[in-house]
């Protein structure tokens, strides 16, 4: 059964590359129609309801979490998630060449380990680079 979910993890590692490699045009119109919270919202909301089942199966572990565990989980999800989120999302109601938010969506990654290195000294090993 363990060799099976390995097999698979990749698929689902693939298809979230696509979809976030894909939101651009969908969000692109989106915003002409609705403000760029509410677009956040509708989408964290679907991402939720994806992964309650994930919740649902590890919430052994999820209810050791500490006051510290809890307050990062929610400094990411509001700094991290929804206030890029948004602004990358009003970035296509008010631009009028969608490149540029599209490349620092993509660099995003990238930034975000270099700040890791740099500012919280957290340290690449050989597993990370393979």
């Amino acid at each position: 059964m363990m060799k099976k979910n390995r097999n698979i993890r990749p698929w689902f590692v693939s298809l979230g590359a696509f979809l976030w490699a894909s939101d651009a045009f969908p969000r692109s119109k989106l915003t002409k129609e609705f403000s760029s919270t509410f677009i956040v919202f509708f989408d964290s909301v679907l991402s939720l309801i994806v992964t309650i089942p994930l919740f649902i199966r590890e919430r052994t572990e999820i209810l050791k979490f500490r006051w510290r565990d809890w307050l990062s989980l929610i400094v990411i999800a509001i700094g991290g998630h929804a206030l890029a989120t948004i602004l990358f999302t009003k970035a296509f109601a008010t631009a009028t060449n969608y490149s540029i938010p599209i490349l620092i969506q993509k660099l995003q990654p990238i930034i975000a380990i270099l700040f890791a290195a740099l500012l919280l000294k957290e340290r690449l090993n050989e597993r990370f680079w393979s």
